[in-house]
């Protein structure tokens, strides 16, 4: 199964930043935010064929406890 990867970004501390999909892809790009200590604090999924348009775009935001720990939502 293909992924349909075009680039993948990185930061300067080794983590995935965003993904681009190859033209006609049907699954969509995503990008990363990370805080100071690298802990993800959200995910940007950006369908493919609407990448242009921030109005179709999901953000998923990560909140942590005070010990890092991802809470439920």
């Amino acid at each position: 199964m293909s992924e349909e990867i075009e680039t993948i970004d990185w930061t300067v501390y080794g983590k995935v930043k965003s993904i681009t999909r190859k033209a006609g892809s049907t699954k969509s790009d995503l990008e990363f935010h990370y805080d100071a200590s690298g802990n993800r604090i959200s995910k940007t999924v950006k369908p493919h064929a609407t990448a242009s348009n921030a109005a179709t775009w999901t953000t998923t935001y990560y909140v942590r406890d005070a010990s890092g720990n991802v809470m439920k939502l």
